[in-house]
């Protein structure tokens, strides 16, 4: 079963600004997640659950493939995650039905900027396991 998640579990891309929404990934006992922090409600503890519905869930192995799929500019069908960008230039993360949790729906959506961001921080391995320290609990 799939460990709870806080917003203290997750981190953002070192190009994010200290003060801006981004994504944000949490990696703990072998589940990797996808959160938006532009979710968080002001008032919010670092340490609350965060709430299932606000978060894309993976195993460790999925997402280290997504990334390394990302890095070599091949992720296409068969990865965790689905980008879609709208004319706008807003940027949407999904699930694929057949890696994730059943009955989630989640979808979370970013800016240019937000993605430029997450981009960057997976290309400098800012997301892989040993970067987390959570990871051990």
């Amino acid at each position: 079963m799939p460990p709870t998640f806080t917003a203290r579990d997750c981190i953002k891309a070192a190009r994010s600004a200290a003060q801006n929404s981004c994504v944000r990934i949490g990696r703990r006992e072998g589940w990797t997640v996808i959160w938006d922090d532009k979710l968080a409600t002001p008032d919010a503890d670092q340490a609350a659950m965060l709430p299932l519905d606000q978060l894309l869930m993976f195993t460790d192995d999925q997402f280290d493939a997504f990334q390394e799929a990302l890095r070599d500019g091949s992720a296409e069908e068969g990865q965790c995650v689905q980008i879609d960008r709208s004319p706008t230039g807003r940027y949407t993360f999904t699930a694929r039905l057949s890696t994730h949790l059943p009955g989630q729906q989640t979808a979370l959506h970013f800016d240019f900027d937000e993605f430029e961001a997450f981009m960057d921080g997976v290309r400098n391995r800012e997301f892989e396991l040993n970067q987390f320290a959570t990871v051990a609990q």
